[in-house]
């Protein structure tokens, strides 16, 4: 398969991630602190939106890399390490969650522990991540500036929010503008893929 091609799917990873993240911020307005049956689509959207945002950061920074510098790099493994951590909340959402959630494992076990310290984990490493990788693609001028500005934004907001600087209320809270920034990136991946020279 050429090169080419593979950035392209890389870039529409990313589009797609990114627009699935924005859906998943949507539904998640409505937290309710659980996980009854209506709220299953949403795990199983961020599942989706993981999995495709795993592949469209290795576009984001690959076409980049060495624009992008170590500052790039570093922003590369955290958000990763954050997208693969959200991937596994989603599909034990979906699959795993459901069926143990009334048994006493749950209630009286260390699982509710186990998971406030991945979510404590997950968040702020996403969001630093992301937050890296766009100071990373402002300096690197290889994708889209504006599309940088946006997760840059989105991430920023995203960290004040979960480290609790800041208390703002839905949208405004960061995810869904950084989806969209990233969404937006992905869109210049696939329009740099056409440059081989930009991808060696």
């Amino acid at each position: 398969m050429p090169s080419v091609l593979l950035w392209r799917l890389a870039g529409l990873a990313a589009m797609l991630g990114g627009a699935l993240y924005v859906l998943f911020d949507a539904l998640s307005l409505r937290d309710v602190g659980g996980i009854p049956p209506e709220d299953v689509a949403r795990f199983a959207i961020l599942a989706l939106s993981s999995a495709f945002s795993l592949l469209g950061l290795v576009g984001v920074y690959g076409v980049q890399s060495r624009a992008a510098g170590l500052l790039g790099f570093a922003g590369f493994v955290a958000a990763f390490a954050g997208a693969l951590l959200s991937f596994g909340v989603g599909w034990s959402g979906v699959l795993v969650v459901p069926e143990i959630l009334d048994t006493a494992f749950v209630r009286d076990g260390p699982t509710r522990e186990l998971a406030t310290t991945v979510l404590g984990i997950r968040l702020p490493l996403t969001a630093i991540g992301f937050l890296l990788l766009a100071i990373a693609t402002l300096r690197a001028r290889v994708l889209s500036r504006p599309a940088a500005w946006v997760m840059l934004a989105g991430a920023l907001l995203g960290a004040l929010n979960t480290l609790g600087i800041l208390a703002l209320p839905g949208p405004l809270r960061g995810p869904a503008l950084g989806g969209t920034g990233f969404a937006w990136l992905g869109l210049s991946v696939m329009r740099r893929a056409g440059d081989r020279s930009e991808l060696t």
